[in-house]
């Protein structure tokens, strides 16, 4: 499905690129934005992490990836436990 995807996109960042990357948390940001149940979803798909680690390891030095950064950190953080996830990042 959609979830599965998106985790692929996110762990071979280098295959797909900085353009499918960005899109792929667009999709991420979106659903939340439009649906914040989903986030249980996309959690337990292990989404937010798998981006998380990405963007802590620069997978994709590109002006695309970077732009879209802090709406999708913006959308992760909505719900508490995307924000501890952020917050726990940032600390690590």
């Amino acid at each position: 499905g959609l979830p599965a995807s998106l985790g692929e996109i996110f762990t071979h960042a280098k295959s797909f690129g900085g353009s499918v990357f960005s899109l792929a948390a667009s999709v991420m940001r979106l659903l939340i934005h439009h649906d914040p149940t989903c986030f249980p979803q996309l959690q337990s798909a292990g989404l937010p992490a798998v981006y998380l680690a990405a963007i802590r390891d620069e997978a994709i030095p590109s002006s695309e990836v970077l732009a879209s950064v802090p709406n999708t950190l913006t959308a992760l953080c909505l719900n508490t436990q995307g924000l501890e996830m952020v917050r726990s990042q940032s600390a690590g």
